[in-house]
């Protein structure tokens, strides 16, 4: 297991007016917002907050009883995700929870012995587990969580062993290993059209390419506006529904555009094959 994410920010004038309650599902939010090429899709995703009336209402609550115009907008931005929802109660939080979100102030220190930190940490995810054990006992065991391997990442944390962020580069080095990512990699190139900007014009070579962009850009476009006119469900709207993944981890409006996108592919081609 390794962690991808972990970081707080301030809150805007606005936002600092919020009710306790909005303010913890904005965290939510944010949260599953800039997680979400990670959790998006994952069906045994589970969110654990410390405040307790956002189980129900992020949890099985029916947007129809949810009378706070704010709160419904933000139960909304979490309907394209599928997790469990628990409560962790704010006494558990002895370290593991909010620590690596926290900006530093001083230096890295050790923090007492090993024992010292193992034991909290141990009762903080023993406590986790059994309140989503009590939710969901299967889910438990289909996650397969090992105890040991969680305290280990955060006494490495605490005891500065060497715990660290994904970088870019090791993004970058990831990707490059994938054999499909390398595939398309072969088969798809990035043109940008030239700038003038710095200069008075674009040189004849310049132009040239800009043009052919253009010309291959009008096709695209073409196919696009062809999907659109075509199937004008498309541009009608849509229940909220429609964006609740199932175990797939596609939502049924993903669906319904796949398939329409499979039937125009079926159309005669828009360029000109002779």
């Amino acid at each position: 297991m390794e962690m991808v994410l972990a970081g707080s920010r301030f809150t805007t004038p606005a936002e600092s007016k919020y009710a306790p309650v909005e303010g913890e599902a904005l965290a939510v939010t944010y949260s599953l917002e800039k997680s979400k090429y990670f959790v998006l899709g994952y069906s045994d995703l589970i969110v654990a907050v410390d405040h307790a009336p956002l189980v129900k209402i992020l949890g099985d609550g029916k947007l129809e009883e949810i009378h706070i115009t704010l709160l419904l907008k933000l139960k909304e931005k979490t309907l394209a995700y599928k997790f469990t929802i628990i409560h962790v109660p704010g006494e558990w939080h002895k370290g593991p929870a909010d620590a690596c979100s926290r900006y530093p102030t001083s230096d890295p220190c050790v923090l007492g012995t090993k024992e010292d930190v193992e034991k909290p940490c141990k009762n903080y995810i023993n406590n986790l587990l059994a309140e989503l054990r009590v939710r969901d006992s299967q889910l438990v065991d289909q996650l397969d969580i090992e105890t040991s391997t969680q305290t280990s990442i955060v006494v490495a944390f605490h005891m500065d062993a060497g715990l660290q962020a994904i970088t870019w580069e090791k993004l970058k080095q990831a990707t490059d290993g994938d054999p499909k990512l390398k595939h398309v990699y072969k088969v798809c190139n990035l043109e940008i059209p030239a700038f003038t900007r710095g200069k008075k014009q674009l040189s004849m070579i310049e132009i040239q390419d800009t043009r052919e962009i253009a010309s291959q850009r009008i096709h695209v476009e073409g196919v696009i506006g062809h999907l659109r006119n075509k199937y004008t469900m498309l541009q009608d709207t849509h229940p909220l529904t429609m964006l609740q993944s199932d175990d797939s981890g596609l939502t049924c409006l993903d669906k319904c555009v796949r398939v329409a996108c499979a039937l125009v592919n079926m159309c005669p081609s828009v360029v000109p094959l002779d």
